[in-house]
């Protein structure tokens, strides 16, 4: 008697539900040529409510209408560009000290500390704009990935503002300071392929299978060659960043769902944000990793490598020098914690 009462309770929840999504569905067709922007924001509820009701035709059928009016709905949105403005004196004024080093080691550990970014800092200036713009607490917010389709946690408009205010800060170091940065080391000989190799294995830390990827990648680098060099450096990234946590007391190895098996783990937002990480490696440098290789908000470098989605035009000097950035700041890091 319980059983079928919750079994007939669970059917009028999904059957209210797939009411509820047939009216926004209706609704948002009604809106789709007079009102796209309109439209999409229901097509999204009714995207929901479908889900939720364990409809799959009508999630099926939501689907293919919600990437045709996010299309038309992105001629109604507006973008925000901010333009950064670095005179000449403050360029110099940043690379000088690291010209001036000598030592490459010492000039890859200045690199190591210069470009991390505060989670903290950026989490501030998000709670004060929202006390001085209420728009940001009440808007409705949705990101569109490159294929019109709705970005995870983009629907979320705290992590949404958080996210973009966090890519201000880190476009202007990968569109900026650390692109000409690296430009001038090499081109005054103070760091090569010789130096970058020497600094990365210095410690040993390496299994010798990938570390002979790594100096392919970084070869293919020097040589100009980035699209060769990302489909390199950035899963073995993730495959060092893993050797590392394993060798620091992380727990590497996952239980599969359902299953008496194991598998390693895999690079993602998730294990980035859980403590043991941040403990470990500091919730700046997690944060950042997160932000280029994992989050779809972000850059989602590791992502789109795997999945082959990943443009030729992101294959370029300014992303490959980011991705070797993150392996200077793993060994410069393995450096410290044993001294």
């Amino acid at each position: 008697m319980y059983n079928r009462d919750v079994k007939h309770k669970v059917k009028y929840g999904q059957e209210s539900k797939k009411k509820a999504g047939e009216k926004a569905l209706k609704k948002a067709l009604d809106f789709e040529e007079k009102d796209p922007l309109k439209s999409s924001f229901l097509m999204k509820e009714a995207l929901g409510l479908f889900r939720d009701a364990e409809d799959s035709q009508s999630v099926k059928k939501c689907k293919r209408i919600t990437r045709r009016i996010n299309r038309a709905a992105q001629a109604d949105l507006r973008t925000a560009k901010a333009q950064v403005s670095i005179s000449k004196e403050e360029l110099v004024a940043f690379i000088s000290p690291f010209l001036l080093e000598d030592d490459p080691f010492k000039c890859l550990e200045k690199i190591a500390g210069e470009f991390v970014i505060s989670y903290q800092r950026v989490r501030r200036i998000i709670d004060e704009a929202k006390k001085e713009f209420v728009f940001m607490q009440i808007c409705n917010t949705t990101v569109l990935g490159e294929d019109d389709d709705i970005v995870k946690g983009g629907s979320e408009s705290d992590y949404v503002h958080f996210m973009h205010q966090y890519q201000l800060n880190q476009g202007v170091i990968r569109e900026y300071w650390m692109p000409r940065l690296f430009r001038e080391l090499f081109k005054n000989n103070k760091l090569n392929f010789r130096m970058l190799m020497s600094y990365l294995n210095r410690r040993g830390i390496w299994d010798t299978n990938n570390f002979k990827l790594v100096e392919v990648g970084l070869r293919r680098y020097f040589a100009r060659d980035y699209t060769a060099a990302m489909h390199i450096l950035v899963p073995q990234f993730e495959r060092f960043f893993l050797d590392i946590s394993g060798k620091l007391g992380l727990d590497v190895i996952t239980l599969i769902r359902r299953e008496v098996a194991t598998e390693g783990a895999k690079l993602s937002t998730s294990m980035l944000r859980k403590e043991e990480w941040r403990g470990t490696f500091g919730e700046d440098l997690c944060e950042q990793i997160n932000f280029v290789f994992c989050d779809p908000l972000g850059y989602a470098l590791r992502h789109k490598v795997a999945h082959g989605n990943i443009s030729r035009k992101e294959c370029n000097f300014n992303n490959c020098t980011l991705i070797i950035y993150f392996y200077i700041v793993l060994a410069a890091m393995i450096d410290t914690k044993e001294k």
